[in-house]
């Protein structure tokens, strides 16, 4: 695991040294899409039951209580 993250990291972070931790959420979403050896299944998909295909598809929807 370490390896894996730090090799994506380092592709990400390349020439962007000083803005490696606004680039946290590029390396951990494709990582969490990924399937685990144990489940075959990736975290995404254990926590929520669906592999998503965005960022945007875990977002929550807010709801409008008032329309002006």
């Amino acid at each position: 695991t370490n390896n894996t993250l730090g090799a994506l990291l380092r592709v990400l972070v390349n020439k962007n040294a000083k803005a490696w931790d606004h680039l946290l959420p590029h390396a951990e979403f494709p990582y969490a899409r990924s399937p685990g050896k144990a489940t075959k299944m990736s975290s995404l998909q254990v926590v929520y039951g669906y592999n998503s295909l965005t960022h945007l598809d875990l977002a929550p929807i807010p709801s409008i209580a008032k329309f002006s």
